[in-house]
């Protein structure tokens, strides 16, 4: 089939299948399976990945293209390593928070 960089035209099974060693993958698949046979409705993910430079987060999303049972998917990793590195830093900033309240009480 026709491809481009972007990885339009892959066959995502597939793709999971040869990261056998990645838990990641492993439930990518079962939530890849589950929309194709209409069991769920789409299937959402955040997950950690190594990568250079440290650790990435991402979210997968995985929607159903055509009418159920679906004839494919639409399958998409948005970078959210920003995001998340942002809520945590709100989470310290509330967990601080908190004990400067606890010793100052």
């Amino acid at each position: 089939g026709w491809q481009d960089p972007a990885g339009v035209g892959l066959n995502y099974r597939e793709i999971c299948d040869a990261a056998r060693d990645d838990p990641h993958a492993a439930v990518a698949r079962v939530g890849l399976d589950a929309v194709l046979a209409g069991d769920a409705a789409a299937f959402e993910r955040d997950y950690p990945c190594d990568a250079p430079g440290g650790a990435r987060w991402f979210h997968l999303l995985i929607a159903p293209y055509g009418e159920p049972p679906a004839r494919g998917a639409v399958v998409m990793h948005f970078d959210v390593t920003q995001a998340r590195r942002l809520a945590d830093a709100l989470h310290q900033a509330q967990k601080m928070e908190a004990v400067g309240r606890m010793t100052s009480g």
